[in-house]
């Protein structure tokens, strides 16, 4: 359950920063030496880096599966083969596709051990309700399918009204895009009747509720939240 809360919220988060990664750029760092002309090389990174966000997340519910066996060994031997498949591969990357190849092969190697992991789990747990994780995917998939095209069109709608290549027009489109993104995803999500959605609709409000200074909604809080919520 855990893994399918993991990737219902982070195939979305990675579509989403993957289509609006030059706004995010101009938001968060255009000023000063940040001139416009290093947007589109620093958007380039964020798009590979973005594309492996799911994998990252989804790595640190099931190193936990491992861990609640007391095997420490398993993730850290399968980490260190995905090393040895990362370190070439970051040199053929970055030959053909310049600093995005380092973000893209980061991204792969992060897939990379996520899928070992799982399998090795799965393995060894005699199944891990994949025909629940594979209706998950499917249902995620076809959201986000939307949730990018009603993106597309409001990016391409709101350049008429709103200066996005400056930096406070940046960030209305982002704002803006994030609102109508996550009503539009997780309303979709909701209708499909996800078991995952109305977990995500609790968590975020639970969050938000209780929000303070040392609060956070990172994979460790949402461990938290599934230790509290999940028998």
């Amino acid at each position: 359950f855990g893994l399918r809360v993991i990737l219902a919220i982070n195939i979305p988060a990675s579509t989403f920063m993957v289509l609006m990664a030059d706004p995010i750029v101009r938001t968060a760092y255009m000023s000063g030496e940040f001139t416009p002309a290093k947007v589109g090389a620093t958007s380039v990174a964020l798009v590979w880096y973005s594309v492996g966000i799911f994998a990252w997340a989804g790595q640190a519910i099931v190193a936990r599966g491992f861990f609640a066996m007391q095997d420490t060994l398993t993730p850290v031997l399968l980490g260190s083969a995905v090393t040895l498949v990362f370190i070439p591969l970051n040199y053929v990357l970055m030959h053909t596709m310049g600093h995005g190849g380092l973000a893209l092969a980061t991204s792969i190697a992060a897939t990379i051990h996520l899928l070992a992991l799982t399998a090795f789990l799965r393995r060894r747990l005699h199944g891990l309700e994949g025909g629940k994780i594979a209706s998950l995917v499917l249902k995620v998939l076809a959201s986000s399918a939307v949730m990018a095209a009603s993106l597309i069109v409001i990016r391409s709608g709101l350049g008429h009204y709103v200066n996005t290549f400056s930096r406070k027009g940046a960030a209305i489109e982002v704002l803006l895009c994030m609102v109508v993104a996550s009503v539009i995803y997780l309303g979709l999500l909701k209708i499909t009747r996800a078991e995952e959605a109305e977990f995500i609709w609790r968590m975020l409000s639970r969050r938000f509720a209780k929000r303070g200074p040392n609060d956070s909604t990172d994979t460790a809080g949402l461990i938290k939240t599934l230790d509290e919520d999940r028998p």
